[in-house]
């Protein structure tokens, strides 16, 4: 049949809309022409192109340009007839050849989602749309989920296993717009002066997983305001494995009382500065924002993450590690940032060690990061400053020690020279 016949054939049989002799934008002052497309929910879902009477280094040629297209523009299916045979290509995979229509509509169909589900992505759009707009007046940073709402569009929905979710692209923008980026180029922790040294020796950067924090409860946090009450340390133990957890805070809160009282030894260890590169933060392995701490009696983000998942069979492919830059009110005065490391497919890890914590009693898995290689960084931070606490026994002595064992560690991170000085907190002993 001719090339017309084919397309009206084809998009009967998908139930879909086509149109004939389209040009697709690529993007502004660019476009790409195509025989047809075949739309799903008004997005662009098989690009066909008709090759017939064209040589075969032509047609191969023609594959290769309309894969780039197909890959750089994330359209589901692309298509290429050459007289009876039909070249077949899903997003990032190779042609394959058939030379019936039917053929190619069961493989379609067995692939992709059920395109003529009872409940279409228009109406999944809708519903995600008024679910944010009834939630966003008492959301901190409004202006930035609605910004992300306005950008909402049919083709950052996808279906997998009867199951809906946004995209994952789409996914890290709905988490990263909702929480606060760290915009600062510096961050504070306050640790023991076991864990410099073991830095210095080392030169490595270590991170606990979850079931090393220092309020367990604070990990179900997120899942029990929601009303999901799982409890991650019991029930998912392998998730507690994969997710390691660094804590710091801003410039303010570099040499806070009670900020060393907590969790630098009663004062006794040291608060580290740190140099952030963000072109690591990847929102893949690295992930990087302030905790969102909600206020006296409501939690605004959760409300409206709650609401989402309250939506017939709506999932976040995600939650188990974005519901961790959550926590209760009461402790908003720690301005806490937090860095999380996922840890999946190939490690980013130089060694994992095991540890037992020594207030929970819990066994659990440290990963060790270094710090650069080949003169480049390979993890998010690079020690910038020291402070000495006010309460560190000997602190001036250890003070000129850290900064030779620094010098002999012989730590490279560009542009990185730390300074080496005693907490201004003379009050307390």
């Amino acid at each position: 049949m001719n090339i017309l016949a084919f397309i009206q054939t084809l998009s009967n049989e998908l139930k879909c809309r086509y149109s004939y002799d389209e040009m697709l934008t690529i993007d502004n002052g660019r476009y790409y022409s195509t025989s047809g497309i075949i739309y799903h929910e008004e997005t662009p879902f098989i690009i066909i192109k008709d090759r017939s009477g064209n040589t075969e280094k032509q047609n191969e040629k023609a594959k290769k340009e309309l894969s780039l297209i197909q890959d750089y523009l994330e359209i589901k299916w692309s298509l290429i007839k050459v007289g009876g045979t039909i070249h077949l290509r899903h997003q990032k995979n190779e042609f394959e050849i058939y030379d019936d229509i039917k053929s190619i509509v069961q493989i379609i169909k067995k692939i992709s989602e059920d395109i003529s589900s009872s409940v279409s992505k228009k109406q999944i759009l809708t519903m995600l749309k008024e679910t944010i707009l009834d939630h966003i007046d008492g959301l901190t940073r409004n202006n930035s989920v609605s910004l992300f709402l306005n950008n909402l569009q049919l083709g950052d929905i996808e279906i997998i296993n009867d199951k809906i979710y946004l995209v994952e692209k789409k996914e890290t923008d709905f988490f990263t717009s909702l929480l606060t980026p760290v915009e600062s180029e510096s961050l504070w922790r306050y640790t023991s002066k076991n864990s410099l040294f073991f830095l210095l020796k080392e030169h490595t950067q270590n991170m606990l997983s979850l079931t090393c924090m220092n309020d367990i409860s604070e990990i179900d946090y997120a899942e029990k305001y929601i009303g999901t009450r799982s409890c991650v340390l019991k029930q998912n133990i392998e998730e507690a494995n994969q997710i390691f957890i660094l804590s710091c805070c801003d410039e303010t809160m570099s040499d806070d009382l009670m900020m060393w009282r907590l969790y630098a030894q009663d004062a006794e260890g040291v608060s580290l500065k740190y140099h952030v590169y963000k072109n690591v933060i990847d929102n893949d392995y690295f992930y990087l924002a302030k905790v969102s701490y909600g206020e006296k009696d409501a939690h605004p983000e959760l409300d409206l993450i709650k609401g989402l998942m309250s939506l017939p069979s709506f999932r976040f492919h995600k939650w188990m590690i974005w519901k961790h830059f959550f926590k209760p009110y009461h402790f908003n005065y720690e301005k806490e940032i937090r860095l999380i490391y996922y840890e999946h497919d190939e490690s980013r890890a130089k060694q994992s060690v095991w540890v037992t914590d020594n207030k929970s009693g819990i066994v659990a898995p440290m990963k060790l990061f270094c710090l650069e290689y080949n003169f480049k960084p390979r993890y998010p931070l690079a020690l910038t400053a020291v402070l000495i606490g006010p309460k560190s026994n000997e602190a001036p002595l250890n003070l000129v020690q850290f900064e030779k064992m620094y010098r002999e560690a012989n730590i490279f991170c560009p542009g990185v020279k730390p300074e080496f000085k005693l907490s201004e907190i003379d009050i307390y002993r």
